[in-house]
This record gives C-alpha cells, sequence and structure tokens, in this order.
C-alpha cells in the first residue's frame, strides 16, 4: 500500500511539472516575441515568400542586436556618388547614397533623375539594396517633391520593411517585418544629397 502511495505520488509530481512546463513555455513564447513587437513594432509574417525562406535563421537575440544597431546609427558612415550623362538636352544624374552603421551593415539608395535647361527636373526611380545577408529590406518606392521651405531642393521619402527569419524552439521558423521610414534631401545646386531611416 505505502509502496502504491508512493509510485502514486512520484507520478503526480511528474504530472505537475510536466503540465506547469507546457503552460510557462508558450507564455515565455510570448514575452519572446512581444520584444521585437514593442521595441520595434514587428508583425509577425504568416504568408511568405521564397526570398524570405531563402534568408538564414537567426536567433533573437541577434536579430535584437542588429536592429538595436541600426536604429542607434553606431559608428555612421555615409557615401555619395553622383553618375551624370547628357541624353540630348536631358542630363541623367544617378545618385547613389551609401550609409554604413557599425562598419558592417551597409544600405544604399540609389535615385535615378532627370534634370533639363530650363531647370526642370523628373524622378525616375530607384534601386536599393543591403549588403547585411541576414536581412531582407524592400523599399516601397519613393515619393518626390520641391522642399517648400527650400525652392531649389528636393525632399524625398519612402516606406519600407525589414523581414527576419527567427529560428524557433520547436524546429521550426518565425517570419518577422519591422517597418522602417526613409526621409532624405536632395539639392540639385550643390549635387549633395543624403537619407537617414527610423525604426
Amino acid at each position: 500500500m505505502k509502496t502504491r502511495n508512493l509510485i502514486l505520488a512520484v507520478l503526480s509530481v511528474f504530472v505537475l511539472s510536466s503540465c506547469s512546463a507546457e503552460l510557462i513555455a508558450p507564455a515565455e513564447r510570448t514575452a519572446t516575441k512581444s520584444i521585437l513587437e514593442t521595441e520595434y513594432n514587428a508583425l509577425n509574417v504568416t504568408s511568405v515568400n521564397s526570398e524570405m525562406v531563402s534568408l538564414p535563421a537567426i536567433t533573437l537575440s541577434e536579430a535584437e542586436n542588429i536592429l538595436k544597431s541600426l536604429r542607434s546609427h553606431k559608428n555612421a558612415k555615409e557615401d555619395l556618388q553622383v553618375n551624370t550623362h547628357d541624353e540630348g538636352e536631358a542630363h541623367i544624374w544617378d545618385l547613389l547614397m551609401k550609409q554604413t552603421i557599425d562598419y558592417k551593415y551597409s544600405f544604399s539608395i540609389e535615385l535615378h533623375i532627370t534634370s533639363y535647361d530650363d531647370g526642370s527636373l523628373f524622378y525616375n526611380g530607384y534601386n536599393a539594396g543591403c549588403t547585411l545577408d541576414k536581412i531582407l529590406w524592400k523599399v516601397g518606392g519613393f515619393s518626390f517633391e520641391s522642399d517648400k521651405n527650400s525652392p531649389d531642393d528636393f525632399k524625398f521619402k519612402s516606406t519600407s520593411d525589414i523581414f527576419i527569419k527567427i529560428a524557433a524552439n520547436n524546429g521550426k521558423f518565425e517570419f518577422y517585418k519591422v517597418p522602417v521610414a526613409i526621409t532624405g534631401t536632395y539639392q540639385p545646386k550643390k549635387q549633395s544629397s543624403n537619407y537617414t531611416y527610423t525604426l
């Protein structure tokens, strides 16, 4: 009888500890997920494409470190290259702005501008890229308009997203989308341009 009671008591302890582990694990995962959601407005993405699937899986702490570094613009260095050529009366300018963060994460935006001798200027699209293979950076196009405070200059802005693939504990993956706002200026007379982003 004592042996039977002892066995039942031991089984009860195992069942209770197993149940409590099951109850705690989802709460821990929710708390962990909320770090990206609350700090960086990240959204959990359920519909993924081949580009997202091919991302290397990283840990949550690695994702946090990358986003933290990007947000702080730590050790930021900016480069601008302006490539010009003429096509008849049109002057074609390709403005390549590159920003390197923490000596390793480089984001580049190239704006294509057409200018005419009468002073008119047209925006003809963009290219954007990132050298960090652990994330996918998708830019949603740029708005380009004259600066009301400085009519000879122009402002541009865009919304974009950083996609991250997180290795989950169960051997599966979770995908997150972090919104990134881009703003910049372009001064044709000085042929200078710059941009910044916030996340």
